[in-house]
């Protein structure tokens, strides 16, 4: 067992965001206890199992908790900062171009295919360090979660008219600080699809400008970049596996800061190009039309493509601000 890749995406985003929250607290030379962010993104699928099926993001609703006994206007300023710095949540909430590419049999796959493989721990440590485990259970203190999605039973197919299915369903991400004092900026992050037999997950980012060392865990921005990778390979891998032997996603997006540690700091995501590498002797058309099926049905994509909603509401000491 393993995250799924909108728990690695979800994880990203919460973890970019508490980055620049404790960023901002350095900034304004501010006295805060505690600062955590909550996260929850709202997916949904439409004609699912028909060649309309179509992957979006709804919502992304964030809660930030501070404890601290600055004033309220302080703390205001302080979540303004930090949300005008979200790099992840500036590429949410505008249109970002992205540019799907499609590659057809190149040169690479003696060396590059896919192996077989398993995953032969849930726990990931590198240098001494656990960078992935499971969690017992993932209680945010603010946000409400819903029922499980249930899981599909055995032969569900069957029971599919011509207009497909749809379904919704959230994913949570609680993101703190560690209070590292080599790794200012690394973080622990709890995430759960809420989907029936889906575990949660306990996953470290590190997102410390660290001379004297290497990170100790992946970057919030990298852990978004992987979960968006991964959605698209996910969807790629129910519906390419059908007329090609072996695929491969190239993901990258361009993120910029400016400004960085000062009350003007602001982050973009400019560009996203995906690439999909395929090995296969079947017509271009059908290879085409299979590599745009899968971009529609992914939901990381659809939430950069598109403008999404963004709900953001701000706790100080266990308070809602109205």
């Amino acid at each position: 067992a393993a995250p799924n890749p909108l728990t690695y995406m979800t994880a990203g985003i919460a973890a970019n965001l508490l980055t620049q929250l404790e960023k901002g607290v350095e900034v304004m030379a501010l006295d805060v206890d505690n600062v955590k962010v909550e996260v929850e993104i709202a997916f949904r699928y439409e004609k699912a199992m028909t060649p309309e099926w179509t992957g979006y993001t709804d919502t992304v609703t964030t809660h930030i908790l501070i404890d601290s006994d600055e004033s309220e206007e302080s703390l205001e300023k302080l979540q303004e900062m930090a949300l005008n710095a979200w790099v992840a949540g500036e590429g949410l909430a505008n249109e970002t171009e992205i540019v799907p590419i499609l590659v057809v049999n190149g040169e690479h796959w003696e060396t590059s295919g896919g192996k077989p493989g398993v995953v032969v721990s849930e726990t990931s440590v590198v240098n001494e360090f656990t960078v992935t485990e499971r969690a017992d259970e993932i209680s945010p203190e603010t946000l409400e979660i819903g029922e499980d999605f249930p899981a599909m039973d055995e032969g569900f197919a069957g029971d599919i008219g011509p207009d497909g299915f749809g379904m919704e369903f959230e994913v949570v991400a609680l993101a703190e600080t560690t209070d590292d004092i080599e790794s200012p900026y690394l973080q622990k992050i709890t995430v759960r699809a809420i989907q029936e037999n889906y575990i949660p997950w306990v996953l470290y980012a590190d997102d410390s400008d660290n001379p004297d060392g290497i990170q100790k865990a992946p970057s919030s921005l990298e852990y978004l970049t992987a979960g968006t990778g991964l959605c698209l390979g996910s969807q790629l891998n129910g519906v390419m596996m059908q007329v090609a032997d072996d695929f491969r996603v190239e993901q990258q997006i361009n993120y910029r800061e400016e400004n960085v540690m000062t009350e003007g700091m602001s982050g973009y995501a400019d560009y996203i190009a995906s690439y999909v590498l395929v090995d296969s002797d079947q017509p271009e058309e059908v290879l085409t039309n299979t590599f745009y099926l899968a971009v529609r049905m992914c939901f990381a994509g659809e939430a950069f493509l598109n403008e999404t909603e963004m709900i953001t509401e701000l706790y100080i000491n266990g308070e809602a601000v109205e």
